[in-house]
């Protein structure tokens, strides 16, 4: 019986392990490491560079950067090319599209300067 509960709490160590997120082991891979403020401009020019690409988003929570969610999509460029937003708003969020298959698409507004919002470019988190 001791032998069964040693196992199952080791198990379940396990899990919770995998349930946060080491933010400092793809620094390199992450699209937006500064949070808080930034230089709107730069951000602005990073964002469309990164449009059309495969990101990976984690929304994390609390000091221990527990997994939230996480999905991957495409940087949608709509909201900007057809925008007449402030360019503080087209800064702050960035639309990421995932092909939930059957044709089905949904997207997510990512904060790019919240600290619960990490993104990171999926072909370097692949490396």
């Amino acid at each position: 019986m001791r032998l069964l509960f040693f196992l199952l709490l080791i198990s379940t160590r396990a899990v919770h392990a995998q349930d946060t997120l080491d933010i400092t082991k793809h620094l390199q891979c992450e699209v937006f490491p500064e949070k808080g403020k930034f230089n709107r401009e730069e951000r602005l020019e990073k964002i469309k560079e990164i449009g059309g690409q495969l990101v990976t988003v984690y929304v994390l929570k609390g000091k221990d950067n527990k997994i939230k969610d996480k999905y991957t999509g495409k940087v949608d460029l709509t909201l900007i090319d057809n925008s007449k937003l402030s360019l503080d708003i087209l800064t702050q969020v960035l639309v990421v599209t995932v092909d939930q298959g059957n044709g089905k698409m949904i997207s997510h507004l990512v904060h790019t300067y919240e600290k619960n919002y990490r993104i990171y470019l999926t072909d370097c988190l692949g490396r």
